[in-house]
């Protein structure tokens, strides 16, 4: 992550909405999880998503005032203040890793040491959500500093020795798929990643499927392909 902490950033996430599509995420992918960890954590504002769906949920994020507010969810069972890199200082292992929005903020030199530490803290599934960089949003933001096409980055998680990843499309967010002029691109946008704004990649132990239910399936649609041709 880079140095320091901007903080008008930090108002701006703290004054970020609940993403639909990450929410029917969670209810699809994680529901049955004894333990979550929320990866990049922020405001917590997917946490009580999360609770929703798993046993315990813990919350990692390097923002102080982030995972204060996090914490006053009260959504999580406990929030560490602290790099993902230094999360085996801080967390025991759990069933799956949620991580939504973050690998974008990692310097390229950074990266496998951040995905080392991501899968080294799950044992059933990884859950990882990027913006597509062919679309304006993700360059909005001046510390999405990680370039990357989608089936390079896949290429990079699939360098993992524990986990096989499968890249899927989200669509369009729900304020945008609610204009008439978007909602055949949507459809378009829910079947291929590369026309996808926001996409999903999904992490499964290579040595077994391990799984806790109809949620350990991607959803229809969704498959290794899916389109994604970057």
């Amino acid at each position: 992550m880079a140095e320091g902490i901007d903080h008008g950033l930090t108002r701006r996430y703290l004054d970020r909405r609940v993403d639909g599509r990450m929410v029917a995420l969670i209810d699809r992918e994680l529901a049955g999880a004894g333990s979550v960890l929320d990866a990049g954590c922020g405001s917590g504002l997917y946490g009580p998503a999360l609770r929703r769906r798993a046993a315990s949920v813990t919350g990692i994020d390097h923002d102080p005032a982030l995972c204060r507010q996090a914490a006053a969810t009260g959504a999580y069972d406990r929030v560490v203040c602290a790099p993902v890199t230094r999360l085996a200082e801080h967390l025991d292992p759990v069933d799956v890793v949620f991580c939504s929005e973050l690998v974008e903020h990692v310097p390229r030199a950074e990266l496998r040491a951040t995905l080392d530490a991501l899968e080294a803290a799950a044992t059933a599934k990884v859950v990882i959500t990027v913006p597509n960089r062919l679309f304006p949003h993700a360059h909005m933001d001046p510390t999405h500093v990680l370039r990357y096409r989608l089936r390079g980055l896949l290429a990079e998680l699939n360098r993992s020795r524990r986990f096989a990843y499968t890249l899927h499309p989200l669509g369009f967010a729900g304020h945008w798929r609610r204009r008439v002029w978007c909602r055949p691109l949507d459809a378009v946008a829910r079947r291929v990643a590369v026309c996808s704004p926001t996409v999903l990649y999904l992490g499964r132990p290579r040595e077994a499927e391990a799984g806790f239910g109809p949620g350990s399936r991607p959803g229809p649609g969704a498959g290794s392909d899916s389109g994604g041709r970057r």
